[in-house]
């Protein structure tokens, strides 16, 4: 059908008289209307209104889009803080709670000690008390009584004191009970030791004293003899080999009386203890010729041994001589080993950490089969390496 279009200034438009789906425009004014029914009338909006409208409203859009974004972005800020600080609080916390169960920890090993310290301190107290309680008692020794060590007894004149508890057990040297004071028969009734003269260990029961009352019916005992004894023990030094009977023949287990000059006092020792350190000495004076002439032949890798100073090595395989600190093995200066390859296998000269090794052009290999090279030791921990060589 048709559309209807109505047109004149908009003074005269009256919108209740158009129909449905006619269209008036003001020609005056530049306005459109249209009727959707009769009456029912909406103005249109022209391109550059609705551009405008749309651009009101974009930017509205954008402004409530911008502010909300802000917003979001001041909160998520605002959120990162506060969980920094909340990871900050919390890494605090953990680190209070682990200086608090490290206290703990230290707190209970203090406890436990302090109270092994005390368990220890009831367990010597008592042990104290019942040794001081033992020792207390002293009287007459009774068959019935349950005595038990340090408790002392007087027994036929003699005091005794026990060692293991005992009931009924009468003194006497043993396991239960030991002297303590002895009944003297030569006194007026006091407890002692009768002094008894041996002239057959002199060292051992020899004395000196103004009160000894000395039995002369012994063979062989003499004021000279006793005074001889007395002097020997008082002396600081060993004692005289006049009187002693000669003997030509040892063994490993007799004794020699030596004086030690470190602590200034009389000592003896095995006749086995003095060959093995006069064999040490010996073989560090006269070892340098005792091997001359003499070969050893290895097949692995090996550390010269001081007994094996002087000689010729042939080596068959391929192997290392490893040269050893002084303090290891002590070989004199002027010590000379030689080695000969006798394979075509590599044989090296290696010093241990601390050795000096010196050689043309710091070689230590033997260079081939049936070449040779000497070590010859020129000061404590320095060797120097002549002969065939190679890098």
């Amino acid at each position: 059908m048709a559309i209807q279009v109505r047109r004149g200034n908009e003074v005269d438009f009256d919108g209740s008289k158009m129909k449905s789906g006619e269209f008036a425009t003001t020609v005056d004014t530049e306005k459109v209307f249209h009727a959707f029914s009769a009456g029912n009338v909406t103005e249109l909006a022209t391109r550059a209104e609705m551009e405008t409208m749309i651009g009101n409203v974009t930017d509205d859009i954008i402004s409530e889009a911008t502010t909300a974004i802000n917003t979001a972005i001041d909160n998520a800020e605002t959120a990162t803080t506060n969980a920094q600080t909340e990871i900050g609080n919390m890494q605090t916390l953990e680190g209070n709670v682990e200086d608090a169960e490290a206290l703990r920890v230290t707190a209970e090993i203090a406890r436990q000690n302090a109270t092994t310290g005390e368990a220890y301190r009831i367990a010597n107290e008592t042990e104290r008390e019942e040794w001081y309680d033992a020792t207390k008692v002293m009287e007459t020794y009774n068959a019935s009584h349950a005595y038990v060590p340090n408790n002392k007894v007087t027994y036929l004149g003699e005091t005794w004191r026990n060692l293991v508890a005992c009931t009924g057990v009468t003194p006497v040297e043993g396991t239960n009970w030991t002297i303590f004071a002895k009944k003297g028969v030569d006194g007026t009734g006091g407890d002692m030791f009768k002094n008894v003269y041996d002239p057959t260990n002199v060292l051992g029961d020899a004395f000196d004293s103004s009160n000894t009352i000395y039995d002369n019916t012994i063979s062989g005992l003499t004021a000279d003899t006793v005074k001889v004894a007395i002097d020997e023990v008082n002396s600081t030094k060993q004692q005289s080999t006049d009187r002693l009977t000669e003997e030509t023949t040892l063994s490993d287990a007799d004794y020699f009386p030596f004086y030690d000059t470190s602590i200034s006092a009389n000592r003896k020792t095995l006749w086995s203890n003095i060959k093995t350190i006069l064999t040490t000495l010996f073989n560090t004076l006269y070892f340098r010729t005792a091997n001359y002439g003499f070969v050893t032949a290895k097949s692995a890798s090996f550390t010269p041994s001081l007994a094996e100073a002087n000689t010729v090595y042939t080596v068959s395989t391929a192997s290392t001589i490893t040269i050893p600190l002084n303090s290891s093995v002590a070989f004199p200066v002027g010590t000379q080993m030689t080695v000969i390859a006798t394979s075509t296998s590599s044989v090296v000269f290696s010093p241990y950490s601390g050795v000096t090794l010196n050689s043309i052009d710091s070689k230590r290999t033997i260079n081939g089969q049936h070449a040779s090279a000497t070590l010859v030791k020129v000061d404590t921990d320095t060797w120097q390496l002549i002969g065939a060589l190679k890098a």
